[in-house]
């Protein structure tokens, strides 16, 4: 689905889309005449796909279950001011809380392009999600997805937002 997606961006048939990967993993079209980047992400039974034509962007999607929320989990996901938010919230805003920092941090890191090189529990994203942090020249910037029911979802980008188009892909599409 990725290829032939590319290839309608790209006007090329998707058999001859070529995707490469950075010495650290992150996959990107390798075609001469595109500055395309792409992201994707998937969680039980949905994918995300994200696409943009100038800067880059990394994608996450979660599927919202509290259970698989464990002290493993938080204290490998959350930095310690984090850690303090959570512990302080009501049971019911717990879940929410963490989802949300797991997904920016993982679409922050799938941005970055270079793995897990920093841990998760490094990186305090919780208190700047709604606004912009300074990377240097370069800008980190949250927009969400048209909501998807019991899943969260973040694009982290470069550059200033732009307005999020979502496309539902029939079954038809895969065949």
């Amino acid at each position: 689905m990725l290829r032939r997606l590319l290839g309608e961006y790209l006007g090329i048939e998707p058999g001859h889309v070529q995707i490469s990967y950075t010495r650290d993993g992150k996959p990107f079209v390798d075609h001469h005449s595109t500055n395309i980047r792409f992201n994707i992400s998937h969680s039980h039974e949905i994918a995300l796909f994200a696409f943009s034509k100038d800067f880059d962007l990394g994608i996450d999607i979660e599927r919202l279950d509290a259970s698989v929320i464990d002290p493993g989990m938080i204290s490998h996901c959350l930095h310690p001011k984090e850690m303090e938010r959570y512990q302080a919230l009501e049971i019911e805003k717990k879940a929410h809380f963490f989802f949300n920092c797991w997904i920016g941090k993982e679409a922050y890191l799938k941005l970055r392009g270079d793995g897990f090189a920093v841990s998760p529990s490094e990186i305090d994203l919780a208190s700047i999600m709604e606004t912009d942090l300074s990377l240097g020249t370069t800008g980190l910037h949250f927009s969400e997805p048209p909501q998807i029911e019991g899943y969260a979802a973040i694009v982290a980008t470069t550059d200033h937002p732009r307005p999020i188009n979502d496309y539902k892909l029939g079954a038809s599409l895969f065949e």
